[in-house]
């Protein structure tokens, strides 16, 4: 039987982190701290950022109506309102959620990228977030949208990128990449980014980065080892299910991360992750 190439030393901190932050998550639906969530939703990305004292930010939202699950833990009960959202691209284990967040909460603004879609699904989504009153953008590389002392600032994809894309593209290449920053600390979210597209970001002035969210649920068709070292993560999580169908996360990219000495943390394995942002 093959170990994990995680080390025993980084799976034991990275349980007694989420531990930590498990026992005081009950504070944190009173809107008394900031933080973010990665949410565990199976095989899926999505996470749910809070910043004090009321403001609720989203970036993907899982394949099924698990995200609500998450949401109800985190977010005050008498807070119905997403003040922004994220679709880092059209597939449905990130945008599949999203149908069912209007149930629930009113998403104000979408921030997605839909140049070309002929997917029912997706079509049904801009339906019923339209309905719901939903204000859809667009937004490309180079682009910022601050909400009180929080950042994100789109890397990927340009709008040349995006114009020139066709629904036959694979919609990875074209996974929002976005550098939110808040209070000192950084996380980089990735999508399901490719290595094409990752090699693309690697002239950018990247900075050291708090928390790297692992392209592609850890797929080896995802992260490149110079993209890992140009970002430097001091925390890498994984969002990705239990015994999913795709092997992910690969033992390839699990090797990458252990050499690079960063603390993994998996969703599959700790359930919801939590970082305080205070």
């Amino acid at each position: 039987m093959h170990d994990s190439p995680v080390s025993k030393t980084g799976f034991i901190s990275a349980i007694i982190f989420s531990l930590l932050f498990s026992i005081t998550s009950y504070l944190y639906g009173q809107n008394n701290h900031s933080f973010v969530v990665f949410c565990d939703v199976g095989q899926g990305d999505a996470s749910y950022i809070h910043i004090r004292p009321n403001i609720d930010i989203l970036i993907d939202a899982g394949k099924g109506s698990s995200v609500l699950g998450c949401l109800s833990k985190y977010m005050s009960v008498n807070d119905k309102t997403i003040e922004i959202a994220f679709l880092s691209h059209l597939q449905s284990d990130h945008y599949g959620g999203y149908q069912y967040i209007p149930l629930r909460y009113k998403i104000e603004r979408l921030f997605m990228n839909y140049p070309k879609t002929t997917s029912i699904e997706a079509l049904k989504l801009l339906k019923i977030l339209k309905h719901n009153k939903t204000t859809i953008e667009p937004i490309f590389a180079g682009a910022s949208i601050q909400i009180q002392a929080a950042k994100f600032k789109i890397l990927w994809p340009t709008e040349d990128y995006v114009q020139a894309s066709s629904a036959s593209d694979d919609p990875n290449n074209g996974s929002q990449i976005i550098v939110f920053t808040f209070n000192g600390h950084s996380i980089l979210y990735t999508g399901d980014a490719s290595p094409k597209t990752l090699k693309r970001l690697l002239e950018q002035s990247i900075k050291k980065i708090d928390i790297l969210k692992i392209p592609h649920h850890g797929s080896k068709n995802g992260l490149i080892n110079e993209f890992l070292i140009l970002a430097d993560p001091t925390f890498s999580v994984i969002s990705v299910g239990k015994n999913n169908p795709y092997g992910h996360p690969s033992l390839e990219i699990l090797d990458m991360l252990e050499k690079s000495e960063t603390n993994v943390l998996r969703t599959d394995v700790l359930g919801d992750v939590i970082f305080n942002l205070d």
